[in-house]
């Protein structure tokens, strides 16, 4: 029995629309809301999704610190008062050095019994200040959580943390929501998409370390071999611009559809016949759990988390990262054997649903709730 409801304090440096504020409210919907009352705490600012979490009645509290690359001693402050009001008894923070310099002095201070950081980064090279930085936090928290192999792995790599304090609980997804009972060609004639293409698609952030570059022009050669291939790129971010610029100077504006920002993503999905994932560092993608639930099979490369993602032959193909002329290759193999792409993306959603639905995520981080409530005595 729990001597009362749990208090847990999430701590973010933003609540922006991205993919770590995405994961927590993917927590709140599935969370048991009779042992433990979650409460955000954001402490830069508000953010796009703040009202979803208040739609689902966890309170978010911003503190509008952190407003230079400084130190804020009084955003600390704040939250240690924060957290001694609210009684807090578990401190979850999200990712190391940027949210845990604030949430784990404060925790530690105002003597919240647990404390947690999940780590949603690969670091993929040494950084002197920040995996000592690091270090030093992790001597006094109690878990660390990592999203996949390839996390723990530079975890324990580059911050030196032993890997018995490290726990990997990867991501997971509501595998319902990915079922959609619409026509593909009726999704697409609403797009503006032919009907009858061999749609590639890629959803999340524009971001360099994506490599929507190494797909545009792995795109090129597909398009020359396949005239019926088409590319969906869906999301908004810095290198929107320089993206729409290389499929002008390719001239395949004509196989392109940028879609900007879109939240109806299990509709998008639906009208794809293959996923594509060329990012290098990504430490697990959720778009491709998201792609798997949708029955897709991927391509991706052999980097970060991506190969934890895609089962190799079995729910996709994986080509070595940089190599645009290999994921060409690979998205033209499943264009030519639809079957063989069919196949996949029926054992990709399978797969999904065996290992990576939301249920199991929430049972694994509520389970370990539970278990370093008990060494501290608190259950």
């Amino acid at each position: 029995m729990l001597k009362k409801t749990i208090n847990i304090a999430y701590v973010l440096l933003d609540f922006k629309l991205s993919g770590v504020p995405e994961h927590i409210l993917a927590l709140l919907k599935k969370m048991d809301r009779e042992k433990y009352h979650p409460c955000i705490f954001v402490i830069r600012e508000r953010g796009e999704l703040a009202e979803e979490a208040e739609a689902l009645g966890c309170e978010v509290l911003v503190l509008n610190g952190v407003k230079s690359k400084r130190f804020d001693f009084v955003a600390l402050f704040k939250l240690w008062k924060l957290f001694r009001k609210r009684k807090i008894d578990i401190v979850h923070a999200q990712n190391h050095y940027y949210a845990s310099r604030y949430s784990h002095i404060a925790a530690l201070f105002a003597g919240v019994p647990v404390i947690i950081t999940s780590v949603h980064d690969t670091i993929g090279k040494k950084r002197l200040k920040k995996n000592l930085i690091n270090k030093i936090f992790s001597l006094f928290t109690d878990r660390v959580i990592a999203v996949s192999e390839a996390v723990k792995e530079d975890i324990c790599n580059y911050d030196r943390i032993h890997p018995d304090k490290i726990d990997i609980i990867p991501y997971g997804i509501d595998v319902d929501r990915f079922i959609i009972n619409r026509d593909k060609g009726e999704i697409r004639k609403e797009l503006g998409v032919p009907v009858e293409a061999l749609i590639v698609g890629m959803t999340g952030r524009l971001a360099a370390n994506k490599r929507h570059d190494i797909l545009i022009q792995a795109m090129k050669k597909v398009i020359e071999k396949i005239p019926s291939a088409y590319l969906m790129i869906v999301g908004g971010g810095k290198t929107e611009e320089e993206l729409k610029q290389m499929v002008e100077e390719l001239r395949i504006k004509d196989h392109v559809l940028f879609t900007g920002v879109r939240r109806d993503i299990p509709l998008l999905l639906n009208a794809m016949d293959i996923f594509a994932m060329p990012a290098e560092r990504d430490s697990f993608p959720i778009v491709l759990l998201e792609a798997g639930a949708s029955a897709l099979p991927s391509v991706g490369v052999r980097d970060g988390g991506i190969p934890e993602a895609i089962i190799e032959g079995k729910t996709g193909l994986l080509v070595s990262k940089d190599n645009a002329e290999g994921f060409a290759d690979a998205l033209i193999d499943l264009m030519e054997n639809k079957e063989k792409a069919v196949a996949m993306g029926e054992k990709g959603r399978k797969n999904i649903q065996s290992k990576y639905t939301l249920e199991h995520q929430v049972r694994n981080i509520q389970g370990l709730y539970e278990s370093l409530l008990q060494a501290k005595g608190i259950l």
